[in-house]
């Protein structure tokens, strides 16, 4: 005879509803009340691994913090058994409100990142719920798009769940285990979530995952890490340019802010509380700017879903290109010797007319002679391949490169064509 759990006293599945949720550490399902006359549903969530006693206490928190500190824009708490954490023959179960909506990551993908407004919006009304529940001295800890809910589908409406990695900074129990944990989410990996790190309960954190989710909405790029192999903060890599510089000034630069100092490595460098990230954000909201009308930015942001879903590819290839064409102006310069120096300047990927392309100066800095010889290059991604121009008067002219876009590290003589290139308009450029 299977064994009854303590939750079907009460509840039954609603399997016609084939809904089911699974995590790492429990299992979600939609059920309904016995003997309801109403076809109303709810979250039921069972651990696994029943016998892991951290589990169990995780579990434990998480249903106290959300009792607590309720909250219209997190799950209502309808029953549990998580009193019973410390025997491990009990089975836990928690019964939530279930939130009708997509997550924040499936509408996204589905239509395409935000526009600047909603994007806004949405994350001060997170900050609203997190300023609940840090002023209550708990933080979350997995804020990711995957886990904040789009109420009846409106952006304006997001709903924070899971809180199974959830901590009180009053719970001293949890001080003594989590430094030998490992915390976080991989939607962006933090350096005091690591094993080892002994700051896995700081409150800051949140935020940092927050201005993650804002520039996820704005771009559907996940910023998966704080820094690339080339030491870029999310915002500053190749596929996340095109869309926010074309986000109208003054607006541009306000969000730049709010990313160059959320992406900090450094946690005392991040924002260090939700007043002063929501002022930043506000900051964004009420500074004036040129917006164009409501159809030309819905057709905007197709652009941008088309371009992130369609041309990753392109935009990878072309920056992998401009590295080299940068290594190959800095050999160009130690190959003509002391008195020379290389200078760099390249602007962000623009799609035009199908097209996307870049250019790049390679300048030489003659500093011996007071002169800096220019070769400028349009770097382009069409179809299957990356075309290298040589500009003239800041027009396309000669072709000097051809790389295939699934291996643009191809060719190895490349380089050495444009140190060549380079160190003869050096001295064409001297003589």
């Amino acid at each position: 005879m299977t064994r009854q759990e303590p939750w079907q006293d009460k509840w039954i599945e609603a399997t016609d509803l084939n809904w089911k949720r699974e995590g790492g550490f429990a299992t979600v399902t939609r059920v309904r009340r016995k003997g309801q006359h109403t076809e109303e549903t709810y979250a039921l969530k069972r651990l696994k691994k029943t016998k892991d006693t951290e589990r169990r206490r995780r579990m434990y928190r998480e249903v106290v913090a959300l009792e607590t500190h309720p909250n219209p824009q997190t799950p209502g708490v309808i029953e549990h058994n998580c009193a019973s954490y410390e025997d491990t023959s009990v089975p836990l179960y928690a019964v939530f409100e279930f939130i009708n909506g997509p997550t924040l990551e499936e509408r996204v993908m589905m239509e395409g990142p935000l526009l600047l407004e909603d994007a806004l919006a949405m994350t001060e009304r997170l900050l609203d719920t997190l300023e609940t529940f840090h002023e209550g001295r708990y933080g979350h800890r997995d804020i990711k798009p995957d886990n904040i809910l789009l109420r009846n589908g409106h952006l304006t409406n997001p709903c924070l769940v899971d809180f199974g990695q959830t901590f009180n900074l009053d719970d001293t129990e949890d001080a003594l285990t989590a430094a030998s944990e490992q915390v976080g989410n991989r939607f962006l990996w933090l350096p005091e979530h690591a094993p080892g790190s002994a700051n896995k309960r700081d409150l800051r954190s949140d935020l940092t995952f927050c201005v993650g989710v804002f520039f996820f909405a704005l771009t559907g790029i996940l910023p998966s890490s704080l820094l690339d192999d080339v030491r870029n903060l999310p915002h500053q890599r190749i596929a996340a340019r095109p869309v926010l510089e074309a986000i109208p000034e003054p607006r541009q630069t306000r969000i730049y802010q709010v990313f160059d100092r959320g992406f900090q490595y450094m946690l005392d460098q991040r924002w260090q509380s939700v007043p002063s990230l929501r002022e930043a954000l506000t900051r964004v909201k009420e500074t004036h700017a040129a917006m164009p009308s409501l159809e030309d930015q819905l057709a905007f942001a197709r652009e941008r879903a088309a371009l992130h879903n369609g041309s990753k590819a392109v935009l990878e290839a072309i920056d992998v290109v401009g590295k080299r064409l940068k290594v190959a102006t800095e050999d160009a310069a130690r190959r003509l010797g002391d008195g020379y120096r290389s200078s760099v300047e390249w602007r962000i990927p623009t799609v035009d007319a199908g097209e996307i392309w870049s250019w790049i100066r390679c300048g030489i800095d003659a500093y011996t002679a007071g002169k800096i010889i220019n070769t400028r290059l349009r770097i382009v991604g069409v179809g299957s391949e990356v075309v290298v121009e040589e500009l003239f008067d800041l027009k396309p002219s000669d072709v000097r490169g051809r790389l295939p876009v699934s291996n643009p590290n191809a060719d190895p003589d490349f380089n050495e064509t444009f140190v060549t290139l380079i160190v003869g308009n050096v001295v064409r450029g001297l003589s």
